[in-house]
């Protein structure tokens, strides 16, 4: 039986016979809004898309020393953005 509040998931399991608070309901779906923000900042972030233009970039691809410094350089940007 309860007294007050709303009804706990499981009776049998209720720590006392109040109920639930009533703003348990309201503290879940602001927990939610904000995940859901969090994740919408997070998605378009990584929606951006970086467009890269390397002048004779095939002459630096053709060398593992060119290769490799146009790697870091990417990297170097990837981890600033």
């Amino acid at each position: 039986m309860r007294l007050i509040g709303l009804d706990y998931p499981d009776e049998e399991m209720g720590p006392d016979p109040w109920g639930d608070s009533c703003l348990q309901p309201v503290h879940r779906a602001i927990r939610r809004a904000d995940i859901v923000d969090a994740s919408v900042a997070q998605m378009i972030s990584e929606a951006k898309v970086d467009v890269i233009k390397v002048k004779d970039l095939s002459e630096h691809l053709a060398t593992d020393a060119g290769t490799n410094e146009l790697r870091t350089r990417w990297q170097n940007a990837n981890t600033v953005k």
